[in-house]
């Protein structure tokens, strides 16, 4: 990942005293079992910074089989939305040579209140069926974090829960506001990558991003803070396949976080 000489020059500004430090990237994460006898059961809790892992019975959706060639003309997907967002959309079979069983997916789980899953399956035959809970789809609360959270959001608010200080801080960025997003070969040919620094000191840099089954999904990264009083710096690169290149920096200021 390139940095440019603008960036440079604003780590220059300042004496540096404390570099952020990256924390684990996750926290332990919830399960979800999507069993063939059509129960749902959901363990741990799902929470910002962690992960969601559903596993999904294909008998549940075992109609539409249909195979040309001798080989399946059908597939099973996944449909997955934080808050109401625009769904990611997952192929659980039969793309990665699985035709039964349970497929397990994991997917990070970024600042929202509530995740919704579906699934679909179809065939070249024309059979259609959906596991949507009526049509209502599956819904589950996502906890609050336990730790302050930077959000970036969408509309291009910078908001802050809980107080900055010392100790951790999760930082949680919404893709929308990435200007390069590259799809080559039907998959997600971009990144973001964060850095953060204390004092202007050499930044730690993150990807805030996680590719699963071709789509990029938003991964909230915690930084831990130094004790003593300092000041956070932010901002945030973006790249695609294509030579597309953007920084997100508050108009090359970035932003600051004072404790």
């Amino acid at each position: 990942m390139r940095r440019s000489l603008f960036a440079l020059v604003l780590l220059a500004c300042g004496s540096p005293s404390q570099t952020a430090a990256q924390s684990s990237s996750t926290t332990s994460g919830a399960v979800i079992d999507f069993s063939s006898d059509w129960s749902v059961t959901e363990s741990g809790d799902i929470a910002p910074g962690s992960t969601l892992t559903f596993r999904y019975d294909l008998d549940r959706l075992g109609k539409c089989r249909t195979t040309e060639y001798g080989q399946p003309a059908w597939a099973v997907l996944a449909y997955v939305s934080f808050d109401g967002a625009a769904p990611a959309t997952l192929e659980l079979a039969p793309s990665n040579g699985q035709t039964s069983g349970i497929v397990e997916t994991t997917v990070p789980v970024p600042a929202a209140n509530d995740v919704a899953l579906w699934f679909y399956a179809s065939d070249d035959g024309g059979c259609v069926q959906w596991d949507s809970r009526y049509g209502q789809n599956f819904h589950f609360s996502v906890e609050p974090a336990q730790v302050p959270v930077i959000h970036f959001g969408s509309d291009w608010q910078t908001t802050v829960s809980g107080a900055v200080g010392p100790g951790t801080v999760l930082v949680d960025y919404d893709l929308s506001r990435a200007q390069c997003r590259g799809i080559q070969y039907g998959v997600d040919a971009y990144s973001v990558t964060m850095y953060a620094s204390i004092d202007g000191a050499d930044p730690v840099s993150q990807d805030v991003t996680t590719l699963v089954d071709g789509h990029r999904f938003a991964t909230p990264r915690y930084v831990s803070l130094p004790q003593g009083d300092h000041t956070l710096s932010i901002w945030f690169e973006n790249d695609d396949v294509f030579g597309c290149h953007a920084w997100d920096s508050n108009f090359g200021v970035n932003w600051d976080f004072s404790y």
